[in-house]
C-alpha cells in the first residue's frame, strides 16, 4: 500500500477531486440520483431522524402558516412541494397532491406516503376533526424542531462508537503494518 500510494499518489488526488465534482454536478442535474442520495442517506439510523425531523417540522409550519394566513391546504401542499429540498420528502408532498385530489384528507395522505411517523398524522387528525388544523401544525413544527436541535447537539455522542471502531481499525492496520518488517527481520536472523 505504501509503495502504491508513493508511486500514484497524484492519481488518487486527481481522481477524488474528479469524484467530487461528478457527485456534486449530478446531485445538481439528475432527480433520480438526488432520490438515489437521499433514499441512501435515511438508512443512515440518527442521519436519518434528522432529516425526517426537519422535513416534518419545515412541513407542518409552513402549512400551519398558509392554513392561518387563509391559503387553500391544496394550494399550501402545492407549494411545499415546489420549494422542497429533500427529494423524498417533495415525492412524498407529490403523492399527498394527488391524494387531496381525491378528496381524501391530509391525514390520510401523509399516511400514505410513510414518510411521516404515526405521532403527526394522528395530530393531524385531530386537528382536522376539530377544526383546529393549523393549531396542531404549530405543535408539531414545535416539536420536532426541538427534537431536531435536541439530535444535533447530542450527534457526538451519538456517533461516538462508530468513531472509536473506525479509529480502532486504522491503528490495527498500522500495527500491523510495522509488526509485518520486525517480523521479517526476525525470522532472517535464525
Amino acid at each position: 500500500v505504501s509503495d502504491f500510494l508513493k508511486e500514484y499518489w497524484y492519481y488518487i488526488i486527481i481522481f477524488t477531486i474528479f469524484l467530487i465534482i461528478a457527485f456534486k454536478i449530478s446531485y445538481a442535474k439528475y432527480r433520480k440520483f438526488r432520490l438515489f442520495v437521499t433514499k441512501r442517506l435515511m438508512n443512515i439510523p440518527f442521519l436519518a431522524k434528522m432529516i425526517q425531523g426537519f422535513n416534518i417540522a419545515y412541513i407542518s409550519e409552513y402549512l400551519s402558516l398558509s392554513i392561518s394566513s387563509g391559503l387553500p391546504l391544496f394550494e399550501a401542499v402545492k407549494t411545499i412541494q415546489k420549494n422542497i429540498t429533500n427529494e423524498l420528502f417533495k415525492e412524498g408532498m407529490r403523492d399527498s397532491l394527488e391524494s387531496l385530489l381525491q378528496g381524501r384528507q391530509l391525514s390520510y395522505s401523509f399516511k400514505q406516503t410513510r414518510l411521516f411517523p404515526s405521532f403527526p398524522v394522528r395530530m393531524i387528525a385531530m386537528g382536522e376533526e376539530a377544526g383546529s388544523l393549523d393549531q396542531q401544525l404549530r405543535i408539531i413544527a414545535k416539536y420536532y424542531y426541538e427534537k431536531v436541535d435536541y439530535y444535533s447537539q447530542n450527534i457526538a455522542k451519538m456517533i461516538e462508537p462508530l468513531v472509536i471502531i473506525l479509529v480502532g481499525g486504522f491503528m490495527a492496520i498500522l500495527m500491523i503494518g510495522l509488526m509485518g518488517p520486525i517480523y521479517d527481520l526476525i525470522s532472517q536472523v535464525k
